[in-house]
């Protein structure tokens, strides 16, 4: 069950509940309805901070869902940045990124965020501003993802 977000305008946190199981370990995925929250970071008792995607600290290997490109995103406050894109790849306004499972914390194919901006850059990589694509403020219940060996 969650129960509140938590910090600055750019550190977020989400404080979760979890009854009646073994201690969940630490990067353990964190999924919501509509696609990642974030992952968990400390344990008190049952209830466990979850680092939000959005947090400066968050980094999540991403993958454009219609091209296959793969990036890295990286939270901004509110939003996300989406780094290491090519400045010729192929990515437009409105894209979903996914989880490529290239992290080793979560594995592939859940939704991430969408796509608000791209701006080319004169360098090798170009700039990409993505929206989450969960609600992170209306959450009440949320999925652990566990790990299994094999």
């Amino acid at each position: 069950r969650a129960f509140t977000q938590f910090g600055s305008p750019f550190k977020r946190y989400l404080l979760i509940s979890v009854k009646d199981s073994e201690p969940v370990p630490q990067d353990t995925p964190v999924i919501g309805p509509e696609g990642v929250i974030g992952r968990v970071m400390v344990r008190n008792g049952s209830l466990y901070k979850v680092l939000l995607l959005t947090d400066p600290d968050s980094a999540i290997g991403v993958s454009c869902r219609r091209t296959g490109i793969n990036g890295v995103a990286v939270g901004k406050g509110a939003l996300l940045q989406v780094k290491w894109i090519s400045s010729d790849a192929d990515v437009k306004r409105g894209e979903t990124f996914e989880t490529s499972g290239q992290d080793g914390i979560f594995p592939a194919g859940f939704p991430v965020c969408t796509v608000t901006l791209v701006e080319a850059k004169k360098g090798y990589t170009m700039t990409i501003e993505a929206a989450p694509v969960s609600v992170l403020d209306k959450l009440r219940w949320v999925l652990l993802v566990e790990k299994k060996d094999g």
